[in-house]
Parts: structure tokens; C-alpha cells; sequence
């Protein structure tokens, strides 16, 4: 009875303990994996070898952006990256970032999922059959109440899931996960409204009204642009559409798109 006793109170402890290192971990994800990539490149300039292997694979995807055939262009692509990831594996560091990674997935998973990667909530990537929906609007400028220099933290606005922008200054930044920005409940001004939209992988639609002039600029390194029931595939390219009427609308917007990873899909209602 007593050991058993006792193994109650240190599982109460166990349990304790990692949820307050859950707790911990998770305000502070970014600068745990801030500190292993500063790590990473103190590893990365302390050895010559890596240099050459990192700077071989860059200059060879800088050629790739220029090549006009696909087939050597993705052949290039390839050979980039696959010097860049052995060089990646001989640094001792990123082994030590994917102890930290697998340590992330553990102390995080529950019966129902992994809580960083499967859940709606999840920090780094959402689960696939739910987005996160973002109904964006857009206000008049406070003129009045800016300064010369606006200090904006990037992370305070994503975590609170900003959906009030300046129709002079829209630009949306997201990290990961499958995102709806629906632009169809808000009333744009007279004249051109930029909207810069920036991710680094994930799904992203957009959601536009028809009664206004439109212009799509998207680039992506991998992933592609589904636009009118199609499918573009996309790899280090740029998709451009403009409407017809675009020059003539009184109110009219121009979408720049910039993911790294995935595909955007626009829908025009």
C-alpha cells in the first residue's frame, strides 16, 4: 500500500512538472528554436566545409531561377537542396534542434493528438480538416495617431489573429497552417487597395467580391494556385491575373501573394 501510495505522489508530481514545462515551452517555442538556430550558425562559420557546401547549393538555386526548361530547372532545384541538407547533417547542432523537436513532440502529445501540431489551437501547424478563418477589415487610416517610426511585433499579431488593417497598410503576415482570408465582408475605399499577404507553408484561400476590379500577383517556391475551378502549378514562379475591368472600377484591389511552401486557392464571390 505504501509503494503504491508513493507512486501516486510522484506521478502527481510527474504530471505537475510537465505541465508546467508544457506551459513554459509553449510562450517560449520561438526562443528556444531561435537559440538553436543561432547555435546552428556559429557551427555553420566555424567550419569552411559547410560554407562551400551551402554556398555551392544557393549559386545553383540562383541559376535555377534562370533557366527556362523545367526539367533542368527541377533537376537543379533538386541538387540544390540535396547539398544543402547534407551539409545541414554534418553540423552537430541541428541533431541537438531535432532532440528538441522530438522532445517537443512528446512532452506534447495527448490521446487525441499532438498538441503543437493536430490541434485547431496548435501554435506551429493546424489540423488539416479545419482553417483558421479570418474575416478581414479594413478601417480608415488613423493618421492622427501615428508616429514616423511604427515598431509592429510580427509574433503579437499572429498569435492574436489580427483582422483590423489600415486600408493603406495591408499586410498580413502568417506562418504556417491552412488560413481563409475572407475580404467579402468589408468595404474597400475608392481607388487601389494594396494587399500584401506573406507565409511561410500551409494552404492559404482568399475570399474576394466580384464587383470590384481585381489583380493577382502569387509567387511560390513549391505549391501552386488553384484560380477558376484550375489548378497552376508553381515552382519558383509567379501567377499574375488582372480583370477586365480592372483599370475602369472605382474600387479595385491588388493581392500580393509571397508563400514559400503551398498552395493558394482564390475565390471570387
Amino acid at each position: 500500500m505504501k509503494f503504491i501510495f508513493y507512486f501516486r505522489i510522484c506521478y502527481t508530481d510527474f504530471m505537475e512538472q510537465r505541465c508546467f514545462m508544457q506551459k513554459f515551452l509553449k510562450q517560449n517555442i520561438f526562443i528556444v528554436f531561435a537559440i538553436s538556430l543561432v547555435l546552428i550558425l556559429f557551427d555553420i562559420f566555424l567550419d569552411w566545409k559547410i560554407i562551400g557546401l551551402i554556398g555551392v547549393s544557393f549559386i545553383l538555386f540562383i541559376v535555377g531561377l534562370f533557366i527556362g526548361n523545367r526539367i533542368l530547372r527541377l533537376i537543379i532545384f533538386v541538387g540544390a537542396l540535396f547539398l544543402l541538407i547534407l551539409s545541414l547533417l554534418m553540423i552537430q547542432s541541428v541533431w541537438v534542434l531535432l532532440l528538441v523537436i522530438i522532445l517537443f513532440l512528446i512532452l506534447f502529445r495527448t490521446k487525441d493528438g499532438n498538441e503543437l501540431i493536430h490541434f485547431k489551437s496548435a501554435l506551429i501547424l493546424p489540423k488539416k480538416s479545419e482553417s483558421n478563418y479570418l474575416g478581414v477589415q479594413l478601417i480608415e487610416p488613423q493618421s492622427e495617431q501615428r508616429t514616423i517610426l511604427n515598431q509592429e511585433s510580427i509574433f503579437d499579431s499572429y498569435r492574436e489573429k489580427k483582422v483590423d488593417f489600415e486600408w493603406d497598410d495591408v499586410n498580413i503576415v502568417l506562418f504556417g497552417g491552412n488560413h481563409i482570408l475572407d475580404f467579402g465582408n468589408t468595404i474597400l475605399p475608392q481607388g487601389e487597395t494594396t494587399i500584401v499577404i506573406r507565409k511561410m507553408f500551409g494552404r492559404t484561400r482568399l475570399i474576394i467580391p466580384n464587383d470590384i476590379g481585381v489583380k493577382l500577383n502569387i509567387s511560390t517556391i513549391s505549391g501552386g494556385v488553384v484560380f477558376e475551378s484550375q489548378r497552376y502549378s508553381l515552382t519558383a514562379d509567379n501567377f499574375r491575373w488582372m480583370s477586365p475591368d480592372y483599370g475602369d472600377s472605382n474600387r479595385k484591389v491588388n493581392v500580393i501573394v509571397s508563400v514559400t511552401f503551398g498552395d493558394v486557392e482564390v475565390i471570387i464571390l
